[in-house]
């Protein structure tokens, strides 16, 4: 039986390994490559643009959008993720940022929209090769700043949705502007973008070292447990030690996690789960 637990151990680590390096990696190799931001950046980049596109109005005539650049975004990252939150949103057909770039590049001469005026002629220059495109949403980032160790950091964004027949913006299509900032070492962001600026190597060794020496750390406990000779008490006391594993886990990975990370989160469970079973047993047989 310690065999099969310790052979299903192996491969829930392999499992969470791989797990964890696809996670990190998931849009270094899908899609578009991305420049990295900061990670206090990043993450108030993150927030501004998900509170910016939750602000941005639906209009039935805009079938089809066009997102131009982020004005001050030298390289693009704030208006990907501008993207990715319109597309999280499903407000509108969006025209991808490749055929945004492309045109700006071949009918603009590499001169990116600077003005609503600017930004309505590059979306009425894509709607000639696609004519469902009737809007252009024209964004200013107006501040971002990277505070003292992420301790003041602060981002400012605000947009406007405009038409493209009248080339002005509809009705109630100033968006923003929106804050985000980050006021001390308690704020979620803070923690988020300090853990991502640790490396990947180092949180997942923090992680292992931690699962691996809890169970021995808390031993004269589990020896107290187990000799009740409850499953009501060891299920508890398994309980708390995974529990904490994930509570970790979930710490390291930045508190803000999708789908990719709870898929992580749930293999480390299992090996946290069969390693502390095997570990809390050879405690129990030992003090026999």
């Amino acid at each position: 039986m310690l065999r099969l637990l310790t052979r299903v151990s192996q491969i829930g680590f392999s499992l969470a390994v791989t797990a964890a390096i696809v996670w990190f990696l998931w849009d270094k190799i899908g899609g578009e490559p991305r420049r990295e931001l900061d990670p206090y950046r990043q993450v108030l980049a993150e927030r501004a643009v998900r509170q910016l596109a939750h602000e941005v109005p639906r209009r039935d005539e805009i079938r089809k959008l066009v997102v131009a650049p982020v004005v001050r975004d030298v390289d693009d990252r704030v208006t990907d993720l501008l993207v990715d939150a319109l597309e999280d949103e499903q407000l509108y057909f969006l025209v991808s940022p490749s055929t945004v770039r492309d045109t700006i590049d071949k009918r603009f001469g590499g001169r990116r929209p600077r003005t609503l005026e600017d930004a309505v002629a590059l979306a009425r220059a894509i709607a000639q090769e696609d004519p469902a495109v009737e809007g252009v949403l024209f964004t200013i980032l107006g501040h971002f700043s990277d505070g003292r160790r992420g301790i003041g950091a602060h981002v400012e964004l605000k947009g406007w949705l405009a038409r493209l027949d009248t080339g002005e913006p509809v009705p109630g299509g100033l968006v923003g502007p929106v804050h985000a900032t980050i006021r001390g070492r308690l704020d979620l962001d803070w923690i988020a973008a300090t853990m991502r600026s640790i490396a990947l190597w180092k949180r997942l060794g923090i992680w292992l070292i931690f699962t691996a020496g809890l169970p021995f750390a808390l031993s004269s406990v589990v020896a107290r447990v187990t000799r009740l000779r409850s499953n009501r008490a060891n299920a508890w006391l398994l309980a708390g030690l995974v529990g904490a594993s994930v509570a970790l886990g979930w710490l390291l990975m930045g508190l803000r996690i999708g789908w990719g990370g709870v898929l992580v989160l749930l293999l480390g469970a299992l090996v946290a789960f069969v390693y502390d079973f095997t570990i809390c047993d050879q405690i129990d047989e030992a003090q026999r």
